[in-house]
């Protein structure tokens, strides 16, 4: 269930804004870890030209993946650098991107440097990162780590 693989993922977590935020997000899961239609079908979209199964590419590319199709400006300035299983996210063009967007490509790094370019307390903070911004992060969070299975949660 989502609810246990959120807390699983983040137990040891010691922000308590933080624990606030992901309450909420369990609290409102309605069985989809796309933001929305146009997330899922530009993420599908850019995983169907790399022309493999989903399941035989690695959780953290499935995750920079997912963080790069939110955002339709993202995406479109991130198209000509996602290789198959390889992405070098210092070409990727910010110029248009919003607040929304830079935390979008912060949580991407992190996840693919494994260095924390976004600090915790940022996804924290209501006034900094919007709620789907936040499930987009969270939800990458959990792709990173449980791999393209949590595509198949409905509750």
């Amino acid at each position: 269930m989502y609810k246990d693989l959120v807390r699983e993922c983040f137990v040891k977590i010691n922000n308590y804004f933080l624990k606030e935020r992901l309450k909420s997000l369990v609290k409102n899961f309605k069985g989809e870890i796309f933001l929305n239609h146009k997330h899922k079908e530009r993420f599908y979209n850019s995983l169907q030209n790399q022309d493999q199964d989903i399941y035989n590419i690695s959780s953290r590319y499935i995750a920079i993946l997912f963080l790069l199709t939110v955002d339709e400006s993202l995406r479109r300035n991130s198209e000509d650098i996602v290789k198959l299983n390889r992405i070098d996210l210092k070409q990727i063009c910010l110029k248009e991107i919003n607040a929304e967007g830079y935390a979008l490509y912060q949580t991407a790094k992190t996840i693919l440097t494994r260095k924390e370019c976004i600090k915790i307390n940022e996804p924290a903070d209501e006034e900094l990162i919007d709620d789907m911004t936040f499930k987009a992060i969270i939800n990458s969070a959990l792709i990173n780590r449980y791999g393209a299975e949590i595509f198949l949660i409905t509750k």
